[in-house]
């Protein structure tokens, strides 16, 4: 998957991102977080493929337009940590991932010890994420 740049897609009216590889197989839902609006996707051989992120703006604008060179910060059951040096969002859950796995050239899933997706790691998040959403 390496190889595969990361997909972005951001819906300005339902304020809804996508990051992913591929087409989600829809019955393959898992939520990230207690709350209903952070989810990851799976293909039907059960790879992850992406994650949709509702509230995107909301929730990520203030974190990547920040003047400090790095960034923590929660909404409700989500945890993240934005670095500008390095241009790199970390979002997830705050549980500590017992493996991770790059989806994507720039994305990597972080998986628990029982396999559940427990956060992303977005490279050039920025540069990917402010021209979309500043819309």
């Amino acid at each position: 998957m390496a190889g595969i740049a990361v997909e972005v897609d951001y819906v300005v009216k339902g304020d809804l991102l996508w990051l992913g590889n591929g087409v989600p197989n829809t019955d393959s839902a898992q939520n990230v977080t207690l709350e209903p609006d952070f989810d990851a996707f799976f293909s039907v051989d059960g790879e992850c493929v992406g994650v949709y992120l509702f509230d995107a703006a909301r929730i990520l604008l203030p974190q990547l337009t920040l003047e400090s060179p790095t960034v923590k910060f929660h909404f409700k059951e989500l945890c993240g940590n934005y670095s500008r040096e390095t241009d790199t969002l970390t979002i997830g859950n705050g549980n500590m991932a017992a493996r991770s796995e790059e989806m994507a050239k720039g994305l990597v899933a972080h998986y628990n010890h029982a396999g559940q997706i427990v956060g992303f790691t977005l490279e050039q998040a920025g540069a990917l994420l402010l021209p979309l959403m500043r819309m």
